[in-house]
């Protein structure tokens, strides 16, 4: 059985925000992605709903930066994730799980093109 290098979780990873999910390179999922470590799709969609939702991440455009008082130390504000983007993890999570059970499982994510190729499984 051949196992994927870290190299190509990070393409398979890469390839479902950009184009199956069609998000932007600084979208909030991406953000989060990326500082909390997670470095496989399938981290990303074995995550609970809960879990996606604690997670942190910091952006460089609406963060507020500002000094607390009692430590006299900058706190960046943290954001999370909206439901929106969670929904899309959960419609990943149920393509993955609709192709496991008619004995296809997805063994390369970067064969799945499109937003609308999943949507069939999804509705």
């Amino acid at each position: 059985m051949t196992t994927a290098s870290s190299v190509d979780l990070l393409v398979e990873l890469k390839h479902v925000l950009d184009v199956v999910l069609e998000l932007p390179s600084d979208s909030a999922l991406e953000m989060v992605i990326m500082q909390n470590g997670l470095s496989s799709i399938m981290d990303v969609i074995n995550y609970s709903d809960e879990d996606l939702a604690a997670l942190t991440y910091r952006d460089g455009f609406t963060a507020v930066v500002t000094p607390d008082k009692k430590t006299g130390t900058t706190v960046v504000e943290q954001h999370h994730l909206l439901p929106g983007m969670i929904a899309q993890v959960k419609n990943l999570r149920r393509m993955a799980s609709y192709r496991n059970e008619k004995s296809d499982p997805i063994s390369d994510w970067t064969t799945i093109t499109r937003m609308s190729t999943f949507i069939s499984y999804v509705t």
